[in-house]
């Protein structure tokens, strides 16, 4: 169930990726008004991060993914129908909000129920969900493309709400342990925990501007929605192939050697999109990212997890770091990077 929630979490993050060269052509955004559309997604998960953690931790995982699902429902129709792009932004930041407290509640679901020498598997099997849903959602935002985002984003609410009655009646067998808000705060700026969270924060720097800049890229060179949500996909997969391979790999051979593996194969596509205006490179550039990703997160997830449990934290802390930076890419890097993207778009 865990893994089924995460996914949902992720098609909506994933969904305006093909959405929005077209937002930015219907309603004259600017570059950074859509880095901020962009980004407000990221802006919400970061401010709820912690606050969603503790939530999870002291009232229970299935109540407040349940609490999201339904906020979500509501944001998703607010968000077909508006047409300021103030309104836009609010209710993406308002998703992000929702999606923190999805996510939190999710990994700590599945992290107190999983045991310690399986923790960097498990942790991959639901973040191979994600990517699945980050595949489902660019395919969605294609359709939404063709047939105009306001009715698909009000059908929307009946699968949230069919999930959120699943959730809400499956069984929860395992029992958090209650912790006061001084104490989650001592941890969370303890060495360890800040540590773990730059293994996290640094390469979502990249992701911030990937989320932006490639998509923005290849409309710009004369690629259309398709071809933006079909990279996405494609990139979706490998990540989803992926996470539960490196998961595996850091049970066995310890968190740090496909981290750093991933890390390169992650900078090296950064690099090709600097370098090159060719649009077959440029759509590329997500692909050779997710395999980078997908090696990388799920022992840097592992990693938090475990400086979590050694300073003496649940899995609270663990569902962290996800809603505040990896993989929605840093907030303020999804924001720059409109900003940093000169030219503007053609029609898609």
């Amino acid at each position: 169930m865990s893994s089924v929630v995460v996914f949902v979490d992720m098609l909506f993050l994933s969904i305006l990726t093909p959405l929005l060269p077209t937002y930015v052509s219907r309603l004259g955004l600017s570059d950074s008004e859509a880095g901020l559309l962009t980004s407000a997604f990221a802006w919400g998960a970061a401010a709820a991060g912690l606050p969603a953690g503790f939530l999870a931790q002291n009232l229970g995982p299935r109540r407040v993914i349940c609490w999201g699902l339904l906020a979500l429902s509501a944001m998703s129709v607010l968000y077909a129908w508006a047409t300021p792009v103030a309104i836009l932004d609010i209710s993406r930041f308002v998703q992000g909000i929702c999606g923190a407290v999805i996510w939190a509640g999710a990994l700590t679901w599945m992290i107190g129920s999983a045991p310690v020498e399986r923790r960097g598997a498990a942790i991959g099997t639901v973040t191979g969900a994600g990517a699945v849903g980050g595949l489902v959602g660019p395919a969605i935002g294609a359709v939404a493309v063709a047939v105009g985002p306001e009715w698909l984003f009000t059908a929307i609410p009946v699968l949230l709400l069919g999930l959120c009655l699943a959730v809400a009646t499956s069984a929860d067998h395992h029992r958090f342990e209650r912790q006061s808000v001084r104490t989650v705060a001592s941890a969370a700026v303890g060495r360890p925990l800040v540590e773990a969270f730059l293994f996290l924060g640094v390469p979502a720097i990249g992701f911030g501007l990937l989320l932006v800049v490639a998509p923005l890229r290849i409309s710009d060179l004369g690629g259309s929605a398709s071809l933006i949500a079909g990279v996405y996909i494609a990139a979706a997969v490998v990540e989803a192939l992926l996470a539960p391979i490196s998961g595996h790999w850091s049970d066995r051979a310890g968190r740090r050697t496909p981290y750093l593996v991933g890390l390169l194969i992650f900078c090296t596509g950064l690099a090709l999109m600097a370098v090159t205006d060719t649009i077959a490179v440029v759509a590329s550039v997500p692909i050779v990212c997710s395999i980078g990703g997908g090696l990388y997160i799920s022992p840097g997830f592992a990693v938090f997890s475990d400086a979590a449990e050694k300073s003496g934290q649940d899995c609270t802390c663990s569902a962290e770091p996800r809603d505040a930076r990896v993989p929605r890419g840093d907030p303020a890097d999804a924001s720059h990077g409109g900003s940093s993207f000169t030219g503007r778009l053609t029609n898609p």
